[in-house]
């Protein structure tokens, strides 16, 4: 499934409605994660439509790094924007992340963003909801294609492992795996079934 994080701060206002909006063109087929630099923001996103929030500087910059769509304004990537709400921390985990990012022209302080037509934020999101189809569909597609999640089988019981890996190879100590988001791990056991319908890798113990 297709994660999206949208990201706000302050109010919460922009995020809101953004959430809203994606929630209720593309229906439920999309996991939605709002994430917010402080818990209002987050809670109003949450509220709007999305799966599940967290707030605060480790939370955003920790999940930005699993998700496959960022959407905000373009104040999530410029350190100490948003009065402050978004740390040197936050701005450079969005910007490294992996994820296709949407960025919105909405900028408060002594920036100037030059070659875009500032509509009011309404019309920025119509805008938003046409590009962002054909990269949900991009993404759905890729991840139909080649991710699965890999489980461990213990005791008649599977055990999530990693998420979303795209690479196994055999390695001296077992098998070598690697997922989309460049995390790795390398475990001591030998493939027992693939379900490739339901995008399950299942190991056991070599």
């Amino acid at each position: 499934m297709v994660k999206i994080a949208i990201i706000d701060g302050q109010g919460g206002g922009i995020g809101k409605l953004i959430t809203e909006k994606v929630r209720k063109t593309y229906g439920t087929d999309y996991h939605i994660i709002a994430l917010g630099t402080n818990a209002l923001a987050a809670s109003l996103m949450l509220k709007a439509g999305a799966n599940e929030a967290a707030s605060g500087d480790n939370a955003v910059a920790s999940v930005v790094n699993t998700v496959d769509i960022i959407i905000g304004s373009i104040g999530i990537v410029i350190p100490n924007s948003m009065s402050g709400e978004i740390t040197v921390n936050i701005a450079s985990s969005i910007s490294l992340s992996k994820a296709h990012k949407f960025l919105l022209p909405l900028l408060k302080g002594d920036y100037t963003l030059i070659g875009n037509n500032l509509e009011p934020l309404p019309h920025l999101v119509d805008e938003l909801l046409k590009e962002l189809k054909p990269i949900i569909k991009k993404k759905m597609e890729e991840a139909t294609m080649c991710e699965a999640n890999a489980y461990l089988y213990k005791d008649g019981e599977e055990t999530l492992l990693l998420e979303r890996v795209d690479k196994i190879v055999p390695h001296s100590d077992g098998l070598y795996l690697e997922n989309i988001f460049g995390e790795q791990k390398i475990i001591k056991a030998k493939i027992k079934k693939m379900e490739l319908v339901n995008h399950k890798i299942i190991l056991e113990k070599s």
